[in-house]
């Protein structure tokens, strides 16, 4: 009891003084006495379309629209009910520096219900500051009128705390995007995934919820419980539709890497259904206590820093034939070619592409020690025998992409895999006998590199002074999931390189790929992966990591190589000329209704999509028919030979991908849908229609539909009966 008792206290002492350790807290004034700036009721920018309106009797702001008549507001326009959350345009999570314990703070009973809401006219807006008097905290948000939305934002630097008390997240504009449940029509649109449907009317199952972290969770914090997620959010957007020709899709503009979107339908406590995000303004660590403590507490440490950022959602009305899911893709599409560098690449599609695995490290004893060894899977000779063999069968030509042909394989080594490609693989001349190849026949070929993860030094990176840091500012390591377990697998350690190093890492990645004539590179890690990095604060919370993943490809693209990205964050598949790996499901969450392929309807057309690996799908056929419905490319994971040594690799799932037992399948598959890839090769998605629970038609902007049913049922469509997991297409 005592080694228990003294664990525990030396727990929260380690958690004291880790608080203390970092920079001075905030020493913003904070009065408590001061008057709020009041606002009367009224129109406070207008323009064609709309109309902002101030609502100074609930502290409320109205975004009208002068076409329909229809309001979008911060609380549900004619709400007459007594839900705080409901009433609440804004939320905080609190922690207590002294005693370490947080809380959610919710706005309307902090702040509106006691009058503490200011309210001053700024340039095609307002700016409300929120005071939260209990906590001596304030935080003022603008609500902008711009051309076709409105922009809410916070200026983090503006936030005041002046006691004990520090701001962790803060959720905006909880019930922007609402509707009630008695619409049964309408639904919320959440981008996990490849896209995803949540119908707001009750049922059994009562409240459903959901929470996914933009661009996937902190990769340089520990999870203190360990979950597998097979799906992450790779779009910072979201919205809501009404059943009477509305709709209000988000985009989250800037500050979108420390964002949280939560969902919530059919709340029978408030009536209502509605999708939001929280935004973090400091980055945190977890802290398990011991097993010798009887029960387990994970204890947070947050960082003191505060991050320096400007968050900002827009939320556009959308109206009629744009009022749902496709008007919001096709909104955020146009969006992303005015801000988000989406570009059209100069790379055609093919029906498929293959990833070769080229090695894994197993370990071996000699001697009786212990120590790794690359084990070659496929060697650069190997797999220019088999892209010539699968296009001689098939006919058609792939589009290919190699994977852990470094110095440790697919497992994590030195940044860059080296800077080198080692001899296990084959020669020079074999190497550049691939590439000329695949030159010749019109063949696409990318090389992966890692160039953020790293266990040891080389490259002319250290493996202690060059590491990323973590809230605590020790140096951030990770670990691979040991998947049978659920647990951390603490032989795979690794590290992330610094941010202010990714610059760095891409220079010497072009020297070396210019030196050894590679033509096209791909970066999986650093277009899929986001992380922390306290060495400065504006790398914390994810920080700039939208920006360095967007310089990084465009340094390479400058340089005159082809640069691909795999199961790629919305940044980096905007920027880059191919996609491999993109996403087919969007989780199966139980709390889902329907399944969208929402990420191809953003960016199919501009690039070529390939899908996620079909031959390591538990349901092949399945994944099929969702490559097909969302107009991929087929994308397969093919090795040439295998070791059994390394069935238990964590880094990669290499069951099932040797070529002999794929070839006479991917042959079939080509044989039966190459035609389907043909007709939409290049064609943009112009409208997704659900004509049954797993039935659909996509229709492309070539005058080309498909349709796909994905049911153990046979579906009438308009071409006759559509038999059980099976697809069609025609042109109109």
């Amino acid at each position: 009891m005592l080694k228990k008792t003294v664990a525990l206290v030396l727990s929260f002492c380690m958690l004291f003084m880790l608080y203390g350790c970092s920079s001075e807290k905030s020493t913003s004034s904070y009065d408590i006495n001061s008057p709020v700036k009041t606002h009367p009721t009224g129109v406070v920018a207008s323009n064609e379309k709309f109309e902002l309106i101030w609502d100074s009797s609930n502290y409320s702001v109205k975004l009208k629209s002068l076409v329909n008549g229809k309001i979008w507001s911060n609380i549900p326009d004619g709400y007459t009910g007594t839900s705080s959350a409901v009433q609440s345009t804004i939320n905080i999570n609190i922690m207590n520096t002294n005693s370490m314990k947080q809380d959610m703070v919710r706005g309307y009973s902090e702040t509106a219900a006691k009058g503490r809401v200011s309210c001053e006219q700024i340039k095609n807006g307002v700016k409300v500051t929120y005071y939260f008097d209990n906590y001596l905290i304030s935080v003022p948000v603008e609500y902008v009128l711009r051309e076709d939305s409105i922009a809410v934002s916070i200026r983090t630097k503006e936030v005041v705390e002046g006691g004990e008390y520090v701001v962790l997240s803060v959720n905006l504009a909880p019930y922007m995007c609402s509707c009630e449940n008695v619409d049964t029509s309408a639904y919320l649109f959440v981008p996990t995934g490849s896209g995803a449907l949540m119908n707001v009317a009750e049922n059994a199952d009562s409240t459903r919820k959901y929470s996914g972290a933009v661009y996937g969770e902190d990769a340089s914090r520990i999870q203190p419980e360990i979950t597998i997620d097979p799906e992450q959010i790779y779009m910072p957007c979201y919205g809501v539709a009404t059943s009477n020709g509305n709709a209000l899709f988000a985009i989250i503009e800037n500050a979108a890497e420390t964002a949280v979107i939560e969902a919530e339908a059919g709340n029978s406590r408030t009536d209502y259904s509605c999708v939001s995000s929280t935004f973090y303004l400091r980055g945190y660590d977890s802290f398990a206590t011991t097993q010798w403590i009887w029960s387990y507490q994970d204890l947070n440490y947050v960082s003191d820093d505060r991050a320096d950022n400007v968050i900002t959602v827009g939320y556009y009305p959308l109206y009629d034939d744009m009022a749902d899911y496709n008007g919001m893709a096709k909104c955020y599409r146009d969006y992303l070619l005015k801000n988000g560098g989406l570009s059209k690449s100069d790379v055609s599609q093919t029906p498929y592409s293959l990833t070769f695995v080229g090695g894994a490290l197993k370990t071996v004893a000699t001697g009786g020690i212990p120590h790794n060894v690359t084990s070659v899977l496929t060697s650069f000779s190997s797999a220019q025998k088999i892209i010539d063999d699968i296009t001689n069968r098939s006919g058609v030509k792939p589009s290919v992409q190699l994977i852990g042909y470094g110095n440790n394989g697919i497992d994590v080594g030195k940044i860059a895999g080296g800077y080198d490609f080692i001899g296990d693989f084959g020669s020079k001349d074999s190497r550049e006998s691939l590439e000329k190849y695949c030159k010749n026949n019109g063949i696409d070929l990318y090389t992966d590199f890692d160039l953020i993860r790293y266990t040891e030094s080389g490259g002319g990176f250290s493996y202690l002074s060059d590491a990323a840091k973590s809230a605590t500012l020790h140096i951030a390591e990770s670990y691979l999931i040991n998947t049978p377990l659920r647990d951390y697998d603490k032989s795979t350690v690794y590290r992330f390189i610094k941010k202010s190093e990714i610059k760095n890492a891409t220079k010497k990645l072009i020297e070396f790929i210019d030196d050894e004539d590679v033509s096209g590179v791909s970066i999986s890690s650093l277009s899929n992966v986001s992380y922390s990095d306290f060495t400065s604060i504006k790398y914390g919370v994810k920080g700039e990591s939208e920006s360095i993943a967007k310089n990084s490809i465009n340094s390479l693209k400058k340089s005159k190589h082809s640069v691909a990205v795999s199961a790629a964050n919305q940044y980096a598949a905007c920027v880059a000329d191919t996609v491999y790996n993109s996403p087919l499901t969007n989780g199966d969450y139980d709390v889902f209704d329907e399944w969208i392929p929402f990420y191809q309807m953003v960016f199919k057309g501009s690039k070529p999509i390939y899908s996620s690996y079909i031959n390591l799908q538990p349901d092949r056929k399945m994944a099929l028919l969702s490559a097909l419905a969302g107009g991929n490319g087929l994308g397969f994971a093919i090795c040439d030979s295998y070791d059994i040594d390394l069935s238990v690799s964590k880094t990669f799932p290499l069951y099932g991908t040797v070529y002999t037992d794929n070839k006479q399948f991917i042959v079939e598959s080509l044989e039966n849908y190459a035609d389907y890839y043909e007709a939409v090769k290049n064609a943009k998605i112009d409208r997704f229609e659900i004509l049954s629970s797993g039935v659909s038609r996509t229709v492309f902007d070539n005058g080309v539909s498909i349709l796909v049913n994905r049911t153990e049922q046979s579906f009438l469509s308009e071409l006759g009966e559509l038999a059980a997991n099976s697809a069609a297409w025609y042109k109109n």
